[in-house]
């Protein structure tokens, strides 16, 4: 899961870097202003990362914990009635589960990457607003203009610009966009789309009925 976590976020950064090349040319929005993205970009993959490396560290200790207790059950399994009748293993059993798990509870309600969490809030605001709306409003036209977009945008990008076409009033882009956006959809590897789950992205079952309405309302406005 990390591992595609990680390589997910990697490949926004290199999407925006390919980004920056193919619209640099562009006046409404700043190439230096998206190499500034880049840069912050990278900082939260950063600590992305370091929050993974906590995460591996406590999940490391508690397997180790448990690995530990399923020796002790096996031992007590083998001869129940011997084991417990040994003063040494009921006291080692009571104090166990009268101290062992309330510091575990304890170590489990503990807040995790608070440093990391911190770092990112004070970066979030250093990602402008207008370069997005920006260049949201110079991609709508893609379709348009014959570009190749169904091999160059994710289906987040896809469907994002699908959904901005539909409040400009343009169902006929919105119609394209979302194909792209199931195409994307239809090509993403399993560990892709386990990204996009744990993103809370929407699902495609929600693209297709989105695309269905989408052509209802061009195919009446064509009537």
């Amino acid at each position: 899961m990390w591992l595609s976590l990680r390589l997910g976020l990697v490949l926004v950064a290199l999407s925006i870097t390919f980004w920056v090349k193919a619209n640099a040319e562009r006046g409404s929005y700043s190439p230096s202003g998206i190499e500034e993205l880049i840069t912050v970009e990278k900082k939260l993959l950063a600590q992305m990362v370091d929050y993974g490396s906590v995460l591996r560290k406590k999940i490391s200790l508690m397997r180790r914990y448990i690995a530990l207790m399923r020796v002790k059950e096996m031992e007590a399994e083998s001869d129940r009635e011997q084991y417990l009748g040994n003063p040494l293993h009921s006291y080692s059993l009571i104090h166990h589960m009268h101290f062992d798990w309330t510091n575990w509870r304890r170590l489990i309600e503990q807040p995790l990457g608070t440093e990391q969490i911190s770092k990112m809030r004070a970066l979030m605001p250093q990602i402008p607003k207008t370069e997005y709306w920006n260049a949201k409003q110079d991609l709508i036209h893609a379709p348009l203009a014959g570009v190749q977009f169904e091999s160059t945008y994710s289906p987040l990008d896809s469907l994002e610009l699908a959904l901005f076409a539909f409040d400009k009033d343009r169902p006929d882009l919105a119609e394209k966009w979302l194909s792209a956006t199931l195409s994307g959809y239809q090509q993403l590897s399993p560990s892709e789309k386990e990204l996009y789950e744990l993103l809370n992205v929407v699902k495609e079952s929600q693209v297709t009925k989105l695309s269905e309405l989408v052509k209802t309302l061009n195919t009446n406005q064509s009537i």
